[in-house]
């Protein structure tokens, strides 16, 4: 599984196998010897699935997108997961391709698959050939929506894609996929980038913050203020002073940073984890904090019509996008990223935790922001069953 975790200064993604797709496109990608095609199902996987999905008591998503490129030189590797390879034609003669499930982000209440948000040109760009899967799913209100009892019994949006991933399971044999090898990724919703927000903040932070870390979720009332001025002290100083950079950092911290280092080593199979700094012009963060934040890696795997003109891009942009392109989608061939004149090993331990440093070179590094990590380490301490 690959699940995008971070908000600014750290984003962690964890990878992990998990064994468990309609839209016509044709395009080019960035190198001239790769094509992609839209490939559709033998039947329409709506009419196919409207009556499972009933008896499940939610409907059916909008549409399913699958995406597979083929090489024009004949001498490219063809993957399965058991290891073999063969020749293609270039005409998309392939079968048993590794498969990669996209799920987009937005907080469970915006976004979709859309092509100029999520253009498959630069994942499809990959040296291994696989199929990319990505499919929409209900949101907001009509995602997660709950009455409290079975007409409305709430989660929409996550039947929707069990549903998905066993649609894909059983389904994706018609468009060449393994269904024994399919891979699942993410990321997840941008948020706190407004400086109005942190305004409030400023104004009133024994109101906001204990709420907005949920704090009298996981601790008793009576423990709240205690535990919420030592977060102060530490994040604000004091007497406290609250600047969109401090506040940053703690959100960074609280929602992303320490609980990936918590609860990567605890996931029971290989982790990997990394940093991604490279400073991209186009990082939808720059304005703000002038460094990538959290879902700016995507814009190397995905082109983004939407937003920017990408055909401005530098060479050097150009070649990290390719290379972390590459180092990604190395996984799905060999179950952990492999490319030359990379180390990235799994994560360790929380004590001893390894990363990747993704800039314009890779580097594996070990404990990020250790004073940060020993400082809500203690906190957990003292206040357990905070997260």
């Amino acid at each position: 599984m690959l699940l995008s975790q971070g908000l600014l200064e750290f984003s962690a993604h964890v990878l992990k196998k998990v064994p468990f797709v309609y839209c016509d496109f044709h395009g080019h990608s960035r190198r001239k010897n790769v094509f992609m095609y839209g490939c559709s199902p033998k039947e329409s996987w709506l009419e196919a699935d409207r009556e499972s999905a009933q008896e499940t008591s939610f409907e059916y998503l909008d549409e399913i997108n699958s995406y597979y490129n083929t090489q024009t030189q004949s001498s490219t590797q063809t993957y399965s997961s058991q290891g073999g390879n063969g020749e293609g034609d270039g005409g998309g003669a392939y079968s048993n391709l590794p498969v990669l499930v996209f799920i987009h982000g937005g907080g469970w209440t915006t976004g979709s698959d859309q092509m100029d948000l999520y253009g498959p040109h630069y994942l499809l760009d990959s040296r291994y050939d696989f199929i990319l899967v990505i499919f929409n799913y209900r949101l907001d209100v009509f995602g997660f929506y709950c009455s409290g009892d079975k007409e409305a019994p709430g989660n929409f949006g996550l039947k929707d894609q069990v549903l998905a991933l066993k649609w894909v399971k059983e389904n994706i044999r018609d468009y060449g996929g393994d269904p024994h090898n399919v891979t699942i990724f993410g990321e997840s919703v941008e948020i706190y980038r407004y400086p109005r927000f942190v305004e409030q903040i400023k104004a009133n932070p024994e109101r906001y913050l204990p709420q907005l870390l949920f704090l009298p979720q996981f601790i008793p009332e009576e423990h709240v203020p205690k535990c919420m001025a030592r977060i102060s002290d530490f994040y604000f100083g004091f007497p406290p002073q609250v600047t969109q950079k401090s506040f940053t950092i703690l959100m960074t911290d609280a929602y992303f940073y320490q609980p990936v280092i918590q609860t990567s080593p605890l996931n029971g199979g290989p982790t990997y984890a990394y940093q991604y700094v490279f400073p991209y012009r186009h990082s939808t963060w720059n304005n703000v904090y002038e460094k990538p934040g959290h879902s700016d890696i995507l814009l190397n795997f995905f082109e983004t019509s939407k937003y920017f003109n990408r055909s401005t891009d530098t060479q050097t942009e150009v070649d990290v996008s390719e290379r972390l392109v590459d180092l990604f989608t190395s996984f799905l061939i060999f179950e952990g990223p492999t490319q030359e004149n990379v180390t990235w090993n799994t994560v360790g331990s929380e004590q001893n935790f390894t990363y990747e440093y993704l800039d314009k070179e890779f580097t594996e590094r070990q404990n990020p922001y250790p004073d940060r990590t020993e400082f809500w380490r203690h906190l957990r301490s003292d206040f357990p069953g905070l997260y």
